[in-house]
């Protein structure tokens, strides 16, 4: 019989100045990482050769394909955009909560750089842990699925906050324990 041992904790938490800083590091799906970084290497050549048709010299009377190519380049750098957010989150972004001074903060932290969100603790209500089992047609477990969103809850006016997108069951009922105790 194999004896077995608990897994490490998935998020961390730190008393400062502000108040209580969680930090939740999103699931690093290797896996989604290798085949984005594929998928974006075939998206890398669609993209130079549609600059080059670009940039090429035109045939009288064909603007109209130009400005096709030039739309289209448009949606494609977006969505290339896109895919290399999500490879950078996983390997490198955190998610911060902050909570403190009356207010619980969220932050998406990608090298220094994220938006903040900050929510007044007394417009918080229902504090809890939602289960998050994926289903791409539901967007709140999709999100989850790419690191972002997560099982802890709340409700905030008429719209629900999710966070902690890299926590187990377990670790989101501590956080939410955590929370609880300091609100």
């Amino acid at each position: 019989m194999k004896l077995m041992t608990p897994g490490p904790q998935r998020w961390t938490m730190r008393e400062s100045a502000r108040g209580v800083e969680f930090s939740f590091p999103p699931q690093r799906r290797w896996f989604i990482v290798a085949f984005l970084l594929v998928w974006l290497g075939g998206w890398t050549f669609g993209e130079i050769s549609v600059i080059r048709a670009l940039l090429a010299p035109s045939v009288e009377g064909i603007w109209y394909e130009k400005i096709f190519l030039l739309v289209w380049l448009s949606g494609w750098t977006f969505g290339g955009g896109i895919a290399l957010y999500a490879v950078l989150w996983i390997i490198l972004g955190v998610e911060r909560v902050t909570v403190g001074r009356g207010i619980l903060a969220v932050k998406r932290d990608l090298l220094g750089f994220g938006r903040k969100r900050g929510y007044r603790l007394d417009q918080i209500s229902n504090l809890r842990v939602e289960n998050m089992t994926y289903n791409p047609s539901n967007p709140k477990t999709a999100m989850a699925f790419w690191g972002m969103g997560g099982p802890v809850a709340f409700d905030f006016g008429s719209d629900t906050v999710h966070f902690g997108a890299g926590l187990t069951e377990v670790d989101a009922n501590k956080v939410v324990a955590q929370i609880s105790a300091r609100t």
